[in-house]
């Protein structure tokens, strides 16, 4: 039996329209539950793609540190070479000793050295050095002029106190007692 074989040409018209119009119904209810799970895809996506450009700028901004880390260490080597590390402590008081030797004064105390409790930035000890010596006046100048301008080392001279002795000396006695404070800083490169 055919569809609407009984019914009238208008009555097939509107159970036709009820087919038509039931199929249109399911039809965007498809394509809006598609649509919908199209649309849900999508913003995950989205949401991912900004996850992942958040994650490469960490990354580009990690590199551009590290790339200015790197510049930075080749910029300050010459800097750097000033300071002795922790296993060149010992030749500042070597290079030091060369300098005692050179200027001719009479060196009579040297204290061990004293690591500081002031950290002066990160990355840096400081050590200090109590020195007692005795010359005389040329010698002593030559001395200070020798640490300040041509020691291999940074080197920062504290508390001096000199003491003369007049009375009784020979020419050419060394007749100043000089006592002073030696500061240097300890450079700790952490990788």
């Amino acid at each position: 039996m055919a569809l609407g074989g009984d019914l009238t040409e208008k009555q097939r018209l509107i159970v036709w329209g009820a087919i038509m119009g039931g199929l249109a119904v399911l039809l965007g209810v498809g394509l809006y539950m598609g649509r919908s799970k199209h649309t849900e895809i999508t913003d995950k996506a989205k949401e991912k793609r900004k996850e992942l450009k958040k994650y490469q700028d960490e990354v580009d901004q990690k590199i551009k540190v590290k790339a200015e880390l790197d510049e930075t260490r080749e910029k300050t080597k010459p800097y750097l070479a000033l300071l002795p590390n922790k296993t060149e402590a010992d030749s500042l008081m070597r290079a030091l000793g060369k300098v005692v030797m050179e200027t001719n004064i009479s060196l009579t105390r040297v204290s061990d050295a004293k690591k500081s409790a002031n950290k002066p930035k990160p990355g840096y000890t400081m050590y200090e050095y109590s020195l007692d010596f005795e010359a005389g006046f040329h010698e002593m100048v030559s001395f200070f002029n020798q640490l300040e301008d041509h020691f291999p080392r940074f080197l920062q001279i504290m508390d001096i106190g000199v003491k003369s002795e007049k009375n009784g000396l020979q020419p050419g006695a060394k007749h100043h007692k000089i006592d002073m404070r030696v500061v240097t800083y300890v450079y700790e490169e952490k990788m």
